[in-house]
């Protein structure tokens, strides 16, 4: 099945690299997995710190509603 690379949008790079996974290499099954939660944290965590000049505090780490 072919795809356009406009196809692969998403919010953050690794919702698109997630979509590439899904779309090229046929993977699903590890997005269920902690290995995957374990990287959207790191997410989170880097996020907080480029955008909070290198400092973390419990606002910047707490999920959005």
């Amino acid at each position: 099945e072919g795809y356009r690379l406009s196809d692969l949008r998403g919010e953050h790079v690794i919702d698109r690299a997630k979509l590439f996974l899904k779309k090229s290499m046929k993977i699903q099954t590890v997005f269920d997995s902690k290995e995957w939660e374990f990287i959207q944290d790191f997410r989170v965590i880097r996020n907080a710190l480029v955008h909070n000049n290198g400092f973390l505090n419990q606002v910047h780490l707490l999920p959005s509603s």
